[in-house]
């Protein structure tokens, strides 16, 4: 399954939902079931932070473009 960009959350949504609408586009490409681990282990992609750190800091897009990169 392609993402498209239209399926991207807007910068107006909340960051509830985008980070909803993440969780949906990382379970195309990971086990589901993982992504709660997933989200909480240091990852070298992202220069040792836990993806849960990157959004913390604002940087979700971050994780978007590895979806992108993952879907590719």
């Amino acid at each position: 399954m392609r993402l498209s960009q239209s399926r991207i959350p807007d910068a107006e949504s909340s960051a509830s939902a985008k980070f909803a609408q993440l969780q949906v586009e990382l379970g195309d490409v990971v086990d589901r079931d993982s992504l709660g681990i997933w989200f909480q282990t240091p990852n070298d992609a992202f220069d040792g932070l836990k993806p849960l750190e990157i959004i913390e800091r604002g940087e979700i897009d971050r994780l978007w473009n590895r979806v992108f990169q993952l879907l590719s």
